[in-house]
């Protein structure tokens, strides 16, 4: 068994909850010459079926955890831009200026499938695969980073301090001088950051289950919290827009099958201001067999990008667009035979 095979048994184990068994008779099969293994792209999806036909629009570029590598890929193209070529780089999001990825890699899964076991580190590569840099010392779980909005040149990040109970904590890293920073006001709270803004506020999720969201603000005098008024339910995977006024992100409908699982992609109206998030409407169909996650916004916000996650075909791990104007959902990604996760549009801080 290649260690690319075994790092996706370990993942979506964990994520999907599935049989280590069956995932490696699935990812096997997945893993074959793909030259000749391109699907079409822009092919048209209901309820996640692919239907005979196809859908004019501009191309669009993304960075993605590729076979658990960082990849560049673009919907009109079927060439493949690696940056990594680790099998263990996750979560890769654009810097600002576009010149800059972060992301995580794994140093140490511990023999576990349970993410806070692992050893991470907090990473940045330069667009064309120079200028690899750790920001993190691979001591703690560092996961889910990226970038302020502010010009402040930093990746916010959560690492994961604790089990018993179970403790998440926000972090800031300078790019310029190394410096770790804790963003926290009250050790009791678990806190999971997501999405940032322009003024330099953060959104943040505390209290575990029992979710609460806020937008964190750093000051000389400690944090602040701004508790938004949201949505009923257990969100996650959170992107804020780039004009700030939209947000998507994924809800839990379920929780027998997990916060991936069991959740549906949603996006709805972010009022930073008056602190709201309204006017909800739900994207996919809530299906446990195929998770539809980490949904990010296209610069003219017109579109969703998000990965799917299918148990039931070859499409493990594809990248999907939807259209806000007609709710329509395409496939973008372009070999069946790869897997695409955690999508970020160039030119698009989550």
């Amino acid at each position: 068994m290649t260690a690319s095979i075994f790092n996706k048994i370990i993942f979506i184990s964990y994520y999907m909850r599935f049989s280590p068994i069956i995932l490696l008779l699935i990812l096997t099969a997945c893993q074959k010459d793909d030259t000749s293994n391109s699907i079409n792209t822009n092919q048209v999806v209901e309820e996640h079926d692919v239907e005979n036909s196809t859908v004019d629009f501009p191309p669009i570029e993304w960075v993605s955890s590729l076979d658990l590598n960082i990849a560049i890929s673009s919907s009109d193209n079927v060439d493949i831009n690696y940056l990594t070529r680790s099998n263990l780089d996750y979560k890769p999001t654009y810097s600002p200026d576009g010149t800059q990825i972060a992301f995580f890699r794994v140093e140490d899964y511990g023999g576990s499938s349970q993410p806070e076991n692992w050893k991470t580190k907090i990473c940045v590569i330069n667009v064309d695969g120079t200028g690899f840099k750790e920001l993190t010392s691979g001591n703690h779980t560092d996961w889910n980073p990226m970038w302020t909005r502010d010009g402040s040149n930093k990746v916010i990040f959560t690492r994961f301090i604790g089990l018993f109970p179970y403790r998440t904590r926000v972090y800031r890293v300078d790019l310029d001088d190394g410096q770790e920073e804790e963003l926290i006001s009250d050790p009791s709270n678990s806190e999971f950051v997501y999405s940032g803004l322009k003024d330099g506020r953060s959104l943040v999720r505390r209290n575990g289950d029992n979710a609460e969201y806020y937008l964190l603000k750093p000051t000389s005098d400690g944090p602040i919290y701004e508790k938004i008024n949201s949505p009923n339910y257990f969100l996650h995977k959170m992107s804020i827009s780039p004009s700030e006024n939209k947000i998507t992100y994924m809800k839990v409908k379920d929780f027998t099958y997990g916060i991936d699982a069991g959740a549906v992609i949603a996006f709805a109206d972010f009022d930073p201001d008056l602190l709201s998030i309204s006017n909800e409407r739900e994207i996919t169909f809530y299906d446990p067999n195929n998770v539809t996650w980490y949904p990010c916004w296209n610069k003219e916000e017109n579109r969703i990008i998000y990965a799917l996650i299918s148990n039931s075909n070859s499409r493990i791990g594809q990248i999907l667009s939807y259209e806000l104007d007609n709710n329509r959902t395409s496939i973008i990604s372009k070999h069946s035979s790869k897997s695409y996760w955690y999508p970020n549009v160039k030119d698009v801080v989550k």
